[in-house]
């Protein structure tokens, strides 16, 4: 359920699949959600929506522009709390994101938690049920390379070291039945 403190959040990230997820994990603890997959629309959304929380991914596009987004979010919105989300986080990024961030924390985590740790409500223990299962992240993996190989088949078998026919499998059981 909806904490203190924040009521509305903006998730901003190029991955549709972990978008899906973020927001709906959000939206079942009723959560107000807006998702953006692109800078220019989390711009809008945030002058438009006023969200209390931004969680934002570090990478756009191959280009490491999360940071200056998440920084300018904030002087679009006074007040609102950023968070830093990648799956590309180290320790210097961290540290370098601490200047223009609320918190950071690594994918693939538990979106509760982030906003539990934007509201500085102590996390006891992590929220497992709101953790994406490994056919979920497997699925991800799969439709990230699958695009970033240009919807191409062969190329994203080759990538991914495994038969053709194998991912056809894979991809169609992926998706949601009709």
């Amino acid at each position: 359920m909806a904490g203190r403190g924040v009521r509305s959040v903006l998730v901003v990230d190029g991955d549709a699949v972990l978008l899906s997820h973020a927001k709906a994990s959000l939206e079942a603890a009723r959560y107000r959600v807006a998702v953006a997959t692109n800078v220019v629309d989390a711009d809008r959304l945030a002058s438009t929506e006023q969200p209390d929380l931004a969680i934002v991914e570090l990478f756009f596009d191959r280009r490491r522009i999360g940071l200056e987004l998440a920084r300018g979010l904030k002087a679009t919105v006074p007040g609102m709390k950023v968070v830093l989300c990648s799956g590309w986080l180290n320790t210097s990024t961290a540290e370098q994101a601490s200047a223009g961030v609320d918190h950071a924390f690594n994918k693939l985590c538990s979106y509760r938690d982030i906003v539990k740790a934007a509201e500085g409500r102590v996390i006891v223990e992590p929220d497992l049920d709101d953790m994406p299962s490994l056919a979920f992240v497997s699925r991800a993996h799969v439709e990230r390379v699958f695009t970033a190989s240009s919807n191409n088949v062969t190329l994203t078998a080759q990538r991914l070291k495994i038969d053709r026919s194998a991912l056809q499998r894979l991809r169609k059981k992926a998706r949601p039945h009709r």
